[in-house]
């Protein structure tokens, strides 16, 4: 009997309410604790973590953690963007873009240059076209004001990319229960920020995971009022980060083009 269209759709939505990082086969239940994919509360990062330890008890664990951080900008910051653009126009002068229409001519596109962009995947090729399309139409600008528009244009695409960072690190863990394992290196930093880190799990199959990291304690000092202190002064204590099994990790972007940032 085929499946019929309901039947899917439950399944679909049931994936959806638990997206679980399970272990393909049975012999994973004795490796060192792993998940390949948590979501973030309140957030679209995800987290995989791998780790390394003696069996069969782990007490002490060596894992590295990669951090997939999706975003696009929110209609605030595309307002403030625009704001800031139109701020940048008042000041700009004629010198500044006739300065600026040289700079450009003289940029010339090298043959291996060339065949690299003609080697691009199409998806790649269509942006490079755009940025290439608003170097070009830019250095042929009449004004001020042509010249603005052109380069207002191209930004206001720009800033509907997703843009994904991703990062990585490495983190020791010492077990406190059965099911749970815990991160403390004690203060670090220039702000001597101490952060815990806890890694549990709810059931002895070791599949269910939840990945938690609390800033519990950051010194500053008022008197010295410098960079450092202010940076040191913005550190939220005690607001917990989460990751665990059970929040999804599909999304729906509307993403133009995506980009990889540092």
């Amino acid at each position: 009997m085929k499946p019929t269209f309901l039947a899917i759709l439950l399944a679909i939505i049931m994936c959806f309410q638990c997206t679980i990082s399970y272990a393909e086969n049975k012999d994973e239940m004795i490796r060192a604790p792993h998940f390949f994919a948590l979501g973030k509360v309140g957030s679209n990062d995800v987290l995989k973590m791998e780790c390394e330890g003696q069996k069969p008890l782990y007490s002490n664990i060596n894992c590295v953690f990669t951090h997939v951080i999706i975003s696009k900008k929110t209609e605030i910051e595309l307002a403030k963007e625009r704001n800031r653009r139109q701020a940048e126009l008042s000041k700009m002068t004629s010198k500044d873009v006739e300065q600026m229409k040289n700079i450009l001519k003289q940029q010339k596109i090298t043959k291996e240059r060339l065949d690299l962009l003609n080697a691009l995947t199409p998806e790649k090729k269509k942006y490079s076209d755009k940025v290439l399309a608003m170097t070009q139409d830019s250095a042929k600008s009449k004004n001020k004001t042509e010249a603005f528009n052109i380069i207002n244009d191209f930004e206001e695409f720009d800033n509907q990319c997703c843009s994904i960072r991703v990062t990585t690190w490495k983190e020791e863990f010492q077990r406190v229960s059965q099911l749970k394992w815990i991160s403390n290196p004690g203060p670090q930093g220039l702000c001597n920020v101490v952060r815990i880190k806890t890694l549990e799990t709810d059931n002895d199959h070791y599949l269910l995971w939840k990945f938690t990291e609390i800033t519990v304690s950051a010194d500053y000092d008022k008197t010295r009022n410098d960079m450092f202190d202010k940076i040191c002064a913005d550190i939220k204590i005690n607001q917990p980060t989460i990751y665990s099994w059970d929040v999804p990790t599909d999304m729906i972007m509307n993403c133009q083009c995506i980009k990889y940032s540092h």
